[in-house]
């Protein structure tokens, strides 16, 4: 074996046991450099032969452990995050709905199409009775009837968009109308004139309240109008 290849295979591995290997190291200046690299691969061997620390797995263990929390806990808070967000977004859409402008003029429309059973009604309501309905609608004010302003066949609390209102329905000769006692509120808009296929209907306000008629007769409802004017304060 030359030279060169007795070194290269001292290095790769000193503790060969070859033949030919073994017989190049009796040679004095190629077993000291045999000895050389034994030794530096024992030095090697013992570095690498560390042993670990006390209780390494179950640090390495905690650790993991700790990991997998942190990793739960983010998503668990992205999960937060989001729920909140959602949250947020519903309550900031509720408000902007509630403080929208609402047309009463539709609802009233709308209202009427739904009660179909107040234009059924043939009961009359004393007018003792609507004004105490009154009287629990507007508790700062003294909105009232001063006089019957025709048989009220009607009388029951309804809802306008959230705000509490007062929904009678009123003979007037052969024609019924409906009427609408509606607490003033800054979101309502009011047309003093609006109709659909089936109805017509007019409107005023007074100091602390919108009035709606709706009928399906021209002359019913200006003739009831005139009587609730005169009548209601």
């Amino acid at each position: 074996m030359d030279e060169l290849h007795f070194r290269r295979q001292a290095v790769i591995d000193p503790h060969c046991q070859d033949e030919d290997f073994i017989q190049a190291a009796t040679h004095a200046d190629k077993a000291d450099f045999l000895e050389q690299m034994q030794t530096l691969d024992s030095k090697i061997h013992r570095a690498l032969a560390v042993p670990p620390p006390p209780l390494l797995a179950d640090k390495l263990l905690l650790n993991s452990q700790l990991k997998s929390h942190a990793i739960v806990k983010r998503r668990m808070g992205m999960s937060f995050a989001i729920a909140a967000s959602i949250a947020f977004i519903s309550v900031m859409t509720l408000s902007l709905l509630r403080l929208a402008p609402i047309n009463l003029s539709e609802h009233a429309l709308a209202h009427t199409h739904h009660e179909t059973k107040a234009l059924q009604s043939e009961s009359i309501v004393p007018i003792a009775m609507v004004n105490a309905k009154l009287a629990q609608l507007f508790p700062g004010s003294s909105e009232h009837f001063v006089t019957t302003p025709g048989d009220i066949l009607y009388a029951t609390y309804c809802d306008f968009q959230g705000v509490k209102s007062l929904h009678l329905v009123l003979q007037q000769g052969d024609q019924k109308v409906t009427l609408y006692i509606v607490p003033k509120d800054e979101r309502f808009q009011l047309a003093s004139n609006f109709n659909d296929d089936d109805y017509i209907g007019a409107a005023y306000s007074t100091p602390n309240a919108y009035m709606l008629l709706v009928a399906n007769n021209q002359q019913a409802l200006i003739t009831t109008r005139s009587h609730i004017e005169t009548s209601f304060i």
